[in-house]
């Protein structure tokens, strides 16, 4: 095949594309042409494809034709993450946090797994705006009407699972290994304040608790 010369192609449009420059990509041998989209992004192409018209963007076309077809018109929209982002955490074992979701058994409900636009009206009419963020009341339980609502960051990381290392099944209440003892903590606006050291676990859980009271205003231990 013809080595194909800079001066044949670098400048020239096909469709949002301009070409920049030719390369050869990883160990192939044949010319690519390096393009630059009218969106801003950069992508290899085959020459061949620009040629014949089969690649005219970086896929942003695509995209934004994918956008217009759709019935709600909230594709990419910060709702619309937030309920991609809930799916893929229960639904695709790649996803990072899988383990933590749908790896414990947590669901999305069937209604709002197949509907986005059934999704948003529960969150229209239950307090969402923009700042705030889908939240479990029952950390264990199902992504489900009954089970959620919309908070701040703040109330949403206090609404954790104890941590891994925490061995008490208490937030902020940590087993001292080097003495006999229950080390008491809790966190207010990225901070971490020590509560106090306590003999024996039940004063230590009831520390924790009026520390959250103290802090937060509200208690998580029951």
């Amino acid at each position: 095949m013809r080595k194909i010369k800079k001066s044949e192609l670098v400048g020239k449009r096909f469709g949002r594309l301009i070409v920049i420059d030719l390369v050869k990509s990883g160990t192939e041998s044949r010319q690519k042409a390096l393009c630059k989209c009218d969106c801003g992004n950069q992508k290899t192409v085959s020459i061949n494809a620009l040629k014949k018209g089969l690649t005219t963007s970086c896929g942003c076309y695509h995209y934004e034709k994918f956008c217009k077809q759709g019935t709600h018109n909230m594709t990419g929209t910060k709702l619309h993450n937030e309920w991609r982002s809930m799916k893929a955490r229960c639904n695709i074992k790649s996803c990072s946090n899988y383990e933590f979701y749908g790896g414990r058994g947590i669901s999305v409900c069937k209604e709002w797994n197949d509907s986005f636009e059934t999704f948003k009206k529960w969150a229209d009419t239950h307090g969402y705006q923009e700042g705030l963020t889908l939240d479990r009341i029952d950390v264990n339980g199902n992504y489900e009407p009954s089970n959620c609502r919309w908070v701040d960051k703040g109330v949403q990381a206090r609404n954790r699972r104890p941590r891994s290392t925490c061995k008490t099944g208490v937030s902020g209440v940590m087993k001292r290994n080097d003495r006999d003892s229950y080390r008491v903590s809790i966190g207010v606006n990225g901070k971490h304040i020590n509560v106090g050291n306590f003999k024996n676990f039940e004063d230590a859980v009831q520390a924790r608790k009026e520390a959250e009271l103290k802090y937060w205003g509200f208690t998580l231990i029951k």
